[in-house]
């Protein structure tokens, strides 16, 4: 599937109205969400499938007003989608992003890969990536950065 610049932004503009929908504090009816909810699947998709491009998860990261929790939703979706499922093919092009653009470098903090990803993939932030508070990039753990944990059924089943 190949992208254009303006099928991105459409596509990133009915993704955030989407997220918006989902937020507020009122139920939205399902009819209005729907409007909406084709980008979402369209990126879904192509998320799985590997063909979403850098191009549109980069109108996604810029959509609407920029919250942080927006980012984190994109983040946590189609940008960890590309980098999860989808090997190295993503990895340099994504690693440059984070060097030059906060918004990328904040983005990839919130990535979750497996721990065999994690360790096949580059750093795609360091000391030198750019932060939007100034303040360098955030320090947390990531689920692949922690030690393995088993699951525990619960004893009634």
């Amino acid at each position: 599937m190949t992208w254009s610049d303006e099928e991105a932004e459409w596509v990133a503009e009915a993704y955030h109205a989407d997220y918006v929908l989902s937020q507020a504090a009122d139920p939205v009816p399902r009819e209005v969400r729907d409007q909406h909810w084709w980008a979402v699947d369209r990126v879904q998709d192509a998320g799985m499938e590997g063909t979403l491009t850098i191009r549109v998860v980069d109108a996604l990261l810029r959509a609407g007003e920029l919250a942080e929790a927006y980012r984190g939703y994109v983040a946590a979706g189609p940008l960890e989608d590309l980098l999860g499922d989808h090997g190295g093919k993503f990895d340099s092009e994504v690693t440059a992003r984070c060097k030059v653009d906060a918004i990328w470098a904040e983005a990839a903090q919130d990535v979750w890969v497996n721990r065999k990803r994690w360790e096949g993939m580059p750093r795609l932030c360091n000391d030198s990536c750019p932060s939007r508070s100034g303040h360098g990039p955030r320090r947390r753990r990531r689920a692949s950065a922690r030690a393995d944990v088993r699951f525990e059924p619960p004893s009634y089943l």
